[in-house]
């Protein structure tokens, strides 16, 4: 699933591929050298030269491989930073429950150790290596209004920009509650129902568009179509999934953040829109600030387009 994905963009941006194996035998003592199982390494080579060949000549890309061995997420993002990566590709294994995020263990640390943005997609069932892909054609940009939600903008624009790709930016809003009815049988389910104050909802909304415009056109003179768009919700992870799925989304890029031990990395917003979608995830930390590694990208194109929509096309989701 990975590798179809990274294919794709290595051609589109003549970028070179290497393909990374991390040996992750269980630990069966304390020791570390006894953790791995040397039995397994030269299988794990042969795998590695088959898709390096496979992918040298079926996709006419420089590819490199390595094989390592030691904690994988760290030993990935290790490899990434002193290869100068520009871009982590890979696919990861859902988990359900409360217990465990999406993306597993060794991607959620990936997601957060990286320098780089990761581009993250669900495992589902075993396929062709180079199975055709086509490109991304509209991308999903969130924001939340703050700073640090904006260290995507680069990556994400670096894809559009290899992809030919639309840029979509979203902002979920909540509506303004006018008043709160306590008592009856809302006391008897524990919460208040909302009133919403229409007039500030559509106040906030024309304010958030704008904001939002004045950020697309500035993306735009950077080379590329972008159209902003805002959604009143009070269920972001909802409003976002719905906006995927009513506008042809094929890729959805988000800043992301960690929580700490007790919860998830990703906060619940991204989290739920991973768990609930199936599209590829293009996830950058926020603690790298509004800096972004340029993924070889294609020149800008030389016309822009910015494609305002009117306040009539957002969608009121509340009560």
């Amino acid at each position: 699933t990975a590798i179809a994905h990274a294919v794709q963009i290595a051609r589109r941006v003549g970028a070179s591929v290497e393909v990374v194996l991390v040996h992750a035998a269980p630990h069966r003592t304390g020791d570390a050298e006894d953790a791995w199982d040397p039995g397994e390494w030269p299988i794990e080579a042969r795998y590695l030269a088959e898709v390096s060949a496979e992918l040298a000549a079926g996709a006419h890309l420089t590819v490199t491989t390595a094989h390592l061995r030691g904690p994988v997420a760290d030993v990935l993002v290790q490899q990434a930073t002193d290869t100068n990566a520009d871009l982590i590709v890979m696919s990861s294994h859902g988990r359900s429950g409360f217990s465990r995020a999406w993306l597993g263990s060794v991607a959620d640390a990936v997601v957060r150790q990286a320098d780089c943005p990761v581009l993250v997609m669900r495992h589902t069932e075993p396929q062709r290596r180079l199975v055709s892909r086509p490109a991304f054609k509209r991308i999903l940009v969130t924001v939340d209004g703050s700073e640090p939600s904006h260290t995507v903008l680069g990556p994400a624009c670096d894809l559009a920009r290899a992809m030919g790709a639309e840029v979509m930016l979203l902002r979920v809003v909540p509506p303004v509650p006018l008043v709160s009815a306590v008592g009856g049988f809302a006391l008897d389910l524990g919460y208040a129902p909302m009133i919403v104050d229409e007039v500030a909802t559509t106040r906030l909304a024309e304010k958030t568009l704008a904001s939002l415009t004045e950020l697309a056109y500035r993306l735009a003179a950077e080379g590329m179509t972008v159209v902003p768009h805002v959604a009143i919700s009070v269920a972001v992870a909802d409003a976002i999934g719905d906006f995927c799925m009513a506008h042809g989304v094929d890729c959805i890029a988000m800043a992301t953040h960690g929580r700490g031990a007790s919860r998830i990395l990703l906060g619940s917003v991204t989290d739920k829109v991973l768990r609930a979608g199936h599209l590829p995830m293009l996830l950058q930390s926020r603690r790298q600030g509004v800096h972004h590694n340029n993924m070889n990208a294609t020149p800008a194109i030389k016309s822009a387009v910015v494609v305002p929509p009117t306040l009539s096309s957002i969608p009121l989701e509340h009560g």
